[in-house]
Order: structure tokens, then sequence, then C-alpha cells
């Protein structure tokens, strides 16, 4: 009963998502910076994404929730972009990791400013079936306080949780592609969403003026570039790839956080 009941909170449209611009084929961040999983391998899968907090830190368990929330974001305006606003309705509809309520308290708790109406206003233009230019622009309004709210956070942590939003992309890899065919959009454009929040992530503290935390990042944004050629697009019926780049990808984002301690 508890599963019918949270599956048909999913496709109730709620207070809503936020993200970054995102253009496919190219992905545009936000200047600055370039899931809850236990299914297959313990680590993703929409079947079972409670998991992928359980036994993190506050402070982890906070970060990854709040990528996912992201990720939800930057997938809905990537099928935008690539003209499949039907599919970003669909998306943004059937997610589970697109209620502002799941991150309001901790944004609250780190004095973080509430951008809920900026959220709504995105859902909203996405709803609505506006022009492209407008839901990047919302995009790009709700961005900001996300990326902000990072800075509140030790370098190792963002890397912490980074890996896992790329484990969590590689359960759901795996749940949605099967001999390279995509099986699962929903669960195929999750894993593109939480590996491109991961690199964003890192990439912002690529900038970073410690050389330590500069050097440690770019040595994680260097392990996830063979993951971008597992995502054609968002709308491919096809993968470029398998899982394992995923896995490999974060078994050296994990190095690479060790090493910041």
């Amino acid at each position: 009963m508890a599963d019918l009941e949270r599956k048909a909170r999913l496709v109730i449209p709620r207070r809503t998502i936020l993200g970054m611009t995102v253009l496919l084929g190219g992905v545009a961040a936000a200047p600055g910076f370039l899931a809850r999983a236990a299914g297959k391998g313990g680590e993703g899968g929409e079947g079972g994404e409670g998991g992928s907090i359980e036994g993190l830190s506050p402070s982890l368990g906070f970060l990854t929730v709040m990528g996912q929330f992201e990720a939800t974001h930057a997938i809905v305006a990537g099928l935008v972009a690539e003209g499949r606003p039907e599919d970003a309705k669909a998306h943004l509809e059937e997610s589970h990791h697109a209620f502002y309520e799941d991150i309001e308290d901790g944004l609250e708790d780190r004095g973080v400013a509430p951008f809920e109406e900026e959220a709504e206003a995105f859902a909203e233009a996405v709803r609505s079936g506006a022009d492209p230019a407008r839901i990047a622009a919302a995009a790009e309004a709700v961005t900001g306080p996300i990326h902000g709210c990072l800075s509140l956070f030790p370098a190792a942590d963002i890397l912490a949780a980074s890996r896992q939003l790329v484990l969590i992309a590689a359960g759901d890899f795996e749940g949605g592609v099967e001999a390279g065919e995509v099986v699962a959009p929903q669960e195929y454009r999750d894993a593109w969403g939480f590996s491109h929040v991961a690199a964003t992530w890192i990439g912002g503290l690529t900038e970073s003026p410690d050389p330590a935390t500069a050097e440690a990042a770019a040595r994680a944004l260097d392990a996830l570039s063979p993951t971008a050629a597992l995502f054609p697009s968002l709308g491919s019926a096809r993968a470029g790839g398998d899982a394992s780049a995923l896995h490999a990808a974060a078994a050296r984002i994990e190095i690479a956080a060790l090493r910041l301690g």
C-alpha cells in the first residue's frame, strides 16, 4: 500500500524543481560551475531509491537529495532544449526527485533564502509549453541558490556527494538500458542528470583557490569525462556504452575525495 501511495504522489504536479541551464550536445552550466537508490548493485534504480542516503551523514544526505533535485531540473530543461516539450512535462510530473519540500528544511537550516517561487515559475513554464528561451531563463533563476549553497560545504563533502550521485546514476543506467537499448527512458534520463550534476559540482571545485582542492577536482572531472559518451542525447533510443564507465568514475572520484580528507 505504501508503494501505491508513493507512486500516486509522483504524478501529481507539486512545488517543483530546481536546476541549471542545459544545452545538449554541449552543456551550458551556470557561471562558475561547468540518487536515492538501492537497485542493481545496491546503488541505483527507480524501484528502491530510498537507499542512496541511508548511512550517509546529514550533510552528505542533504547534498545527495539536493543533487537529485537539481538533476531533475537539468533533465527537464534538457528535454525542452532537444525539442521534446511533451517528454519534459512527463518527466517533471513523474519524477520523484522534483519536490521542493525535500530540500526545504535543509536549506532553511543552513540559512539559504527560499526559492520556492522561482522553482514554481520554472515548473509552470514547462507545463504551459513556454518557449525554450523562457524555460532556460527560469532554470537559470533557480540555479544560483543551489550552487551558492555548495559554498557552505567542505570540498571533500561535495566530492563525496558527487560520487554518490554517480553511483546512483550507474544503478539507474543499469535499470534503463539493456544490451545498449534504452528500455526505461525515465531511468536513462535520471542517470544522465545525476552524472551531469556531479560534473557540474566538481567543475566548480576546479576553480578553487586552494591548489589541493583544484587538483583533486580536476582529477575527478577527468574521471567523469568518458561517461559523456553513454548519453548521445536525452531522447536517444540507444546508449553509448554500459554502466561500468560510471562505476569506474565513482571509484576515482572517491579516491580524490579521500585525498582531501
